[in-house]
């Protein structure tokens, strides 16, 4: 468990009531990583919204014969395994930290829950998902314009 007040730095949770945010701070713990380490695989079972704290990660895509193709980078504040709350939750990137650092780990189904109680909550966690991939769709189009 983490504190609300940890959870509060970020906007995704700053127009929550407290009694929301204390929940969500019940389920959730912060986890640190180290430089290389994958912080989630393409095709796996996302089980936990992430929200990098510290360090950064890349998203990538990887390909047969081993190739990754990097198609965003993430730095503090951003939302990770967003398919943790999107069916069929599986992730569909992979990412990779590129330097040691922390994230708060959020367990998805009692936070889908919570979202299915409280439409508010579940407004606002979404609303910021979506904006999340946006942005991230917007990163793999300036890859790909790159790549040709």
């Amino acid at each position: 468990m983490i504190s609300p007040e940890s959870l509060r730095r970020y906007p995704y949770f700053a127009k929550i009531s407290y009694p929301c945010l204390k929940a969500i701070a019940a389920i959730s713990e912060e986890r640190d990583f180290a430089a290389g380490e994958r912080l989630l695989a393409e095709g796996e079972k996302a089980d936990s919204l992430l929200i990098l704290t510290k360090g950064e990660a890349d998203l990538a895509y990887e390909l047969q014969g081993g190739k990754r193709v990097i198609v965003g980078s993430l730095a503090p504040g951003a939302l990770v395994a967003v398919s943790a709350v999107l069916e069929p939750n599986i992730h569909t990137t992979s990412a990779f930290a590129r330097n040691n650092g922390s994230l708060i780990a959020i367990q998805a189904r009692p936070l889908i829950e919570l979202c299915e109680e409280n439409f508010d909550v579940g407004y606002r966690l979404m609303t910021q998902v979506a904006r999340a991939l946006r942005s991230r769709l917007a990163d793999v189009r300036v890859e790909l314009a790159g790549a040709s």
